[in-house]
C-alpha cells in the first residue's frame, strides 16, 4: 500500500501505518483518541504528519467524539 505524505491517509492507509486493525482505528478516531482532519463530510481522513507525532508520543488525545461534528 501506498502511503504518500502529499494527501490525507484514509482509515485502511492509517491502520497500515500504525500497524493496527481497521475497526482500531475508527474506534480510536470515534473515542477522540487519534488526531484527524476535521470538516470533511465524506468520510474519515487523517494528515499524515499528524499520524506520525501521533505515533511518536507526541500528540495528546484529542477530546470529543467525532460523529456529529460540524
Amino acid at each position: 500500500m501506498i502511503l504518500s505524505m502529499d494527501r490525507l491517509w484514509t482509515v485502511p492507509q492509517a491502520a497500515v501505518f500504525l500497524g493496527r486493525s481497521v475497526s482500531w482505528v475508527y474506534k480510536a478516531a470515534e473515542r477522540g483518541e487519534l488526531p484527524r482532519a476535521k470538516g470533511l463530510g465524506w468520510g474519515v481522513r487523517f494528515v499524515p504528519a499528524d499520524l506520525h507525532a501521533f505515533a511518536r508520543g507526541e500528540v495528546p488525545a484529542i477530546a470529543g467524539p467525532w460523529k456529529g461534528e460540524p
